[in-house]
């Protein structure tokens, strides 16, 4: 009989290489997520930063906001002081001029006159020529004020004309607003002599019923 020759062994398995892809992945993973936390940390900061410059410019817009108050009350604390200025300067001038007019009545007294008689005197001369004192705290200045050939200096007279000249309302020469009448039944002329402030001597010289009022 014929003995069969053994089969040889097989061959063995080829060695396998390490599986490192399950490594790859997970180490890529880490990395995104270790990415990840940095950007939220970054965030984080930027939105900690950007409270802070909003803070930053509440406050700056508040002292801005301080800023324009405070020099808007300078600026009408200046145009207050301004506007006084100029009143005194007016009233100032007013009373020179009032003053004038009183020194020239003095001057008509005859020399030797009683002292009482003599400032009795000087007051009919300056009523005669109808002059007049300054008001305080206004612009205007009524010097002289005749009706109908009469100098008048009734107080109430001028409360009627210096609220019409302050609030530059147009009025008429009338009775009602002289509130006599020196020559009934005939046609009267009125003249009034003003100035506004330290400006000049300015004039209104109409007939009876004549629409006027106090120009700048």
């Amino acid at each position: 009989d014929i003995v069969p020759k053994p089969l040889p062994p097989p061959d063995p398995k080829p060695p396998q290489l390490p599986d490192t892809t399950n490594d790859d992945a997970s180490k890529a993973a880490a990395a995104m997520k270790s990415e990840l936390e940095a950007t939220k940390r970054d965030l984080a900061s930027i939105r900690v930063e950007l409270d802070v410059a909003k803070k930053d410019l509440t406050s700056k817009t508040a002292e801005l906001d301080a800023s324009k108050r405070d020099l808007a009350s300078k600026t009408s604390q200046l145009a207050t002081a301004q506007g006084a200025s100029q009143q005194a300067q007016a009233y100032m001038a007013n009373e020179a001029t009032y003053a004038a007019a009183q020194a020239a009545a003095h001057a008509k007294i005859p020399p030797g006159t009683h002292a009482a008689n003599a400032m009795k005197m000087a007051q009919g001369i300056a009523q005669n020529a109808a002059v007049l004192p300054p008001r305080p705290n206004s612009r205007l200045y009524i010097s002289t004020v005749t009706w109908g050939g009469k100098a008048l200096t009734d107080q109430g007279l001028l409360d009627r004309l210096y609220g019409l000249g302050e609030s530059k309302t147009p009025f008429m020469l009338d009775v009602h607003i002289f509130g006599v009448d020196p020559t009934p039944g005939k046609v009267k002329t009125a003249s009034i002599s003003y100035r506004w402030g330290t400006g000049p001597v300015m004039h209104i010289e109409e007939k009876e019923n004549a629409v006027v009022s106090f120009k700048e």
